[in-house]
């Protein structure tokens, strides 16, 4: 069983965007609770990242942020982007959450089963990137002279 790579992209889309909406209605607390409104611009910042693997990747985010390219990193990720936006209390806040935790579990999933291929933009030139691929690490640096 495989799921159609529209699949991820369409859910990707849509709680990247639900989370960044939350984290802008997040960004209103700053006078009331600052530590609120800098949750609100980490997860605005995330969840902006996981717009925008959607159209284009970036080669040099693999290498500081590479969890954006593992089903097991994607899950844990919205799972802290739930918990980033779990304050306060409206129907945003609460589908955003329950939908993030839900993507997460689901990534989660997909990282157990092996029979989910991964989707395009979890490669980079057509290359799966796994746990351990050291094909883009820079070894200049660990040469002794």
């Amino acid at each position: 069983m495989s799921f159609p790579p529209a699949l991820f992209k369409y859910a990707n889309l849509v709680v990247g965007t639900l989370s960044a909406l939350a984290g802008v209605a997040q960004l209103a607390q700053i006078f009331t609770d600052f530590n609120t409104f800098i949750q609100g611009l980490f997860a605005i910042v995330l969840s902006t990242y996981i717009i925008y693997l959607e159209f284009k990747i970036p080669t040099q985010l693999y290498k500081y942020a590479s969890f954006y390219f593992s089903f097991l990193g994607r899950g844990a990720l919205h799972i802290l982007l739930a918990s980033l936006l779990g304050h306060g209390v409206s129907f945003l806040r609460f589908f955003t959450i329950l939908s993030l935790v839900f993507t997460g579990i689901g990534y989660f999933f997909c990282h157990v089963a092996k029979f989910v291929e991964e989707p395009d933009n979890f490669k980079i030139n057509d290359n799966a990137i796994m746990v351990g691929d050291d094909q883009f690490d820079d070894d200049d640096d660990d040469e002794v002279v």
